[in-house]
């Protein structure tokens, strides 16, 4: 399934804007990593989720693409969650840290470098709010998840 043009001009918006942030910047720099997002279907028996890799060379985020479901990466870092988990997140309803606690987010790999340097994915997470919420683009990332989960 080819990624749309919506999701991959949404991306690319949201790298530039991670690497403008001093928060991010400062956050990962001198680090070398790579970090594997994975939003798992609401619908039981999907054969397939929704996986970002964030790549971070040297302190910048050098890609940040969706995987084809094909595409396997291995990851310094996994983050996984519900599709729900991370729609809450993204509106604000939910931090990183307490859908962690809670178990709704499960990190495997390096997570003790990934916790010093845990401003990385709340900077994300704010880009990516701001994008989706507040005008900075389209609003086309949820929908396009919620209906490719339906096939």
């Amino acid at each position: 399934m080819p990624i749309d043009t919506t999701t991959y001009i949404l991306l690319s918006k949201v790298k530039a804007q991670l690497n403008s942030s001093e928060r991010f910047l400062k956050a990962v720099r001198g680090w070398t990593s790579n970090i594997l997002v994975d939003i798992k279907p609401p619908i039981p028996g999907t054969p397939y989720s929704y996986r970002v890799l964030m790549e971070i060379l040297d302190g910048k985020c050098v890609t940040l693409k969706v995987l084809e479901p094909e595409e396997q990466i291995k990851a310094d870092i996994h983050v996984s969650m519900d599709l729900d988990t991370y729609e809450k997140m993204l509106k604000g309803e939910l931090g990183s840290t307490a859908a962690t606690l809670k178990g709704k987010v499960k990190i495997s790999g390096n997570t003790i470098e990934l916790l010093k340097r845990r401003d990385c994915l709340e900077v994300l997470n704010t880009v990516m709010r701001n994008m989706l919420f507040h005008g900075g683009a389209i609003r086309a990332l949820l929908p396009f998840l919620r209906r490719e989960f339906t096939y």
